[in-house]
């Protein structure tokens, strides 16, 4: 790839705007909402992209774990990755396929963050659906023999953000909330999730999976602090303190997904020479650009 690489986006929500608004005109968002293979295969071979992101996915993990809509998320978390990685095989390209790091679970007191060589600990008990999948879709593409692995990269990501007013943007979910965790975690600012994996699709030698966090540790609580010092919430509003154990009542009490506690390490991204943003300092960026955007013209 002498110039930059030409992307085609799969999926119009969050990562998909967000990769769009990131890279312009190199990225072309589909529109096309569909998992036929045919279509598929007409859209790659229209646009002839260098690699195929695919954004679309149902990440509706609460919904999901009270049996909504199941049998439509395993066609776009689980098959729609496979119909993409074997369509972009028969064309010599590439594919870079999301996924999550919510099947780690260290605990209240755990603190060595866990690599790409480290299996999911997870208690099966707590694994939630939307993470079942998201492991059988990582077997299918990378270990079940269905596909070349080395034309797949897969990206765990993990409470992700960006400076895109969205729904689905973590920062802008927690403005309209008032009591936060208060515990360390990993995260991922999407601009520098996309800026990496751009660098590492060109590399040929790259494959298999990668933990694409942001690197160091905050806390919901002192995002929140933030936001409200920006002035993404309230002066009036307070900013309260939740615990680990609140947390899971919460979740309990609604019969949502068990939200476990991840602290992740993008090794095999350094082993590349690629480093993204400390999680503070990517933070602070990304509230800068949405608290820029909200200032009259």
């Amino acid at each position: 790839m002498a110039n930059k690489p030409k992307i085609l986006v799969i999926g119009q929500g969050f990562l998909g705007r967000v990769a769009k608004e990131h890279f312009g005109d190199r990225a072309i968002l589909s529109s096309l909402n569909t998992t036929e293979p045919h279509l598929l295969a007409a859209l790659i071979d229209s646009f002839d992209p260098d690699y195929v992101l695919n954004a679309a996915a149902n990440t509706d993990t609460h919904g999901l774990e009270r049996g909504e809509n199941r049998v439509g998320a395993i066609a776009v978390n689980m098959f729609l990755a496979l119909t993409l990685a074997q369509l972009c095989v028969e064309r010599g390209k590439r594919v870079i396929q999301p996924s999550t790091g919510m099947m780690i679970d260290l605990g209240p007191d755990g603190w060595n963050k866990w690599n790409e060589n480290d299996p999911p600990n997870c208690p099966e008990s707590r694994l939630c659906y939307y993470t079942r999948q998201k492991l059988a879709m990582e077997h299918l593409l990378l270990r079940a023999g269905l596909v070349d692995p080395k034309a797949v990269i897969v990206a765990r990501f993990h409470q992700p953000f960006a400076g895109l007013h969205h729904p689905k943007n973590l920062l802008s979910k927690m403005r309209t909330h008032t009591t936060f965790l208060d515990e360390q975690s990993s995260f991922t600012s999407y601009e520098d999730a996309l800026t990496a994996l751009d660098q590492l699709v060109q590399n040929p030698d790259a494959c298999g999976l990668f933990h694409l966090t942001s690197p160091g540790t905050i806390s919901h609580r002192q995002i929140a602090v933030k936001l409200k010092a920006a002035g993404l919430i309230d002066e009036g509003v307070p900013i309260e303190p939740m615990t680990r154990a609140e947390l899971d009542a919460l979740v309990k009490e609604r019969g949502g997904a068990y939200q476990p506690r991840v602290l992740m390490e993008s090794t095999r991204l350094r082993s590349h020479g690629i480093m993204m943003e400390n999680v503070e300092f990517a933070v602070d960026q990304a509230i800068a650009k949405m608290a820029n955007a909200l200032q009259p013209a």
